[in-house]
């Protein structure tokens, strides 16, 4: 990410200038390129970068059936993908103007308080992730919820379409998460608290895993070591 001279803030920005600029062609590995300078360790601006990814998946997958054989880097990419290649691009060059805070301590919270971890996971057919938030009560008594950061992944091409299996390893990544922040934000934290909209995946890790498949079954043992799923 940038860092802003004249504010203590962020931003990410993939251009110097408000465009991005493709030529002659635009092929795969043009749209690679540009997709990778969005530089984002902590995923601030992931929702904005997973629809790279997934545009990115589908366009090797559309062309590799035009041309047999290995990844088409070097093919154009012309017709529907070029018009959504070129939407994605148009937010990438707009997320220089959003900006986030470098210190994700409020200036005005309550020293004797400790912030919560508050953890949302969920996925959809092609993907899952997570996003984790340092809640801090300020020195008025209300609240403040800050974003830490977000981790999301594609799913595997041959899981591609159950969203239940991406929903609990949404679940698995909110844990893991969840352990590397207690782990080296130097923040000790009061409460925890996971959120999963899903039904099944609540369901599932209230019994035990050894009724489960070897998928299914390991990833709930996570969930249960890290975890207290009645909490």
């Amino acid at each position: 990410p940038k860092k802003l001279k004249k504010k203590n803030e962020y931003s990410v920005q993939v251009s110097p200038g408000n465009t991005v600029q493709v030529s002659p062609h635009l092929t795969l590995r043009i749209a690679l390129s540009v997709h990778a300078k969005a530089y984002d360790p902590l995923g601030f601006v992931l929702p904005c970068k997973m629809i790279g990814s997934l545009l990115l998946r589908l366009s090797i997958q559309v062309l590799r059936k035009e041309a047999q054989g290995p990844v088409p880097w070097d093919q154009v990419v012309d017709g529907d993908l070029l018009r959504r290649w070129s939407d994605y691009f148009s937010m990438l060059v707009t997320l220089k103007d959003v900006k986030f805070p470098r210190s994700f301590k409020p200036a005005n919270c309550d020293p004797d308080v400790e912030p919560d971890l508050v953890m949302f996971s969920d996925g959809n057919p092609d993907s899952f992730g997570t996003c984790a938030y340092a809640v801090w009560t300020l020195m008025d008594g209300s609240r403040q919820a800050v974003l830490l950061m977000s981790r999301a992944k594609l799913s595997t091409v041959l899981q591609k379409g159950e969203a239940v299996r991406n929903e609990l390893s949404g679940a698995v990544f909110s844990c893991r998460l969840k352990e590397w922040i207690l782990r080296n934000s130097g923040v000790k934290f009061k409460q925890h608290y996971a959120f999963v909209d899903s039904k099944i995946v609540q369901a599932m890790i209230q019994k035990t895993s050894y009724g489960y498949s070897t998928f299914a079954g390991l990833r709930v043992g996570e969930i249960q070591l890290k975890s207290d799923p009645r909490a």
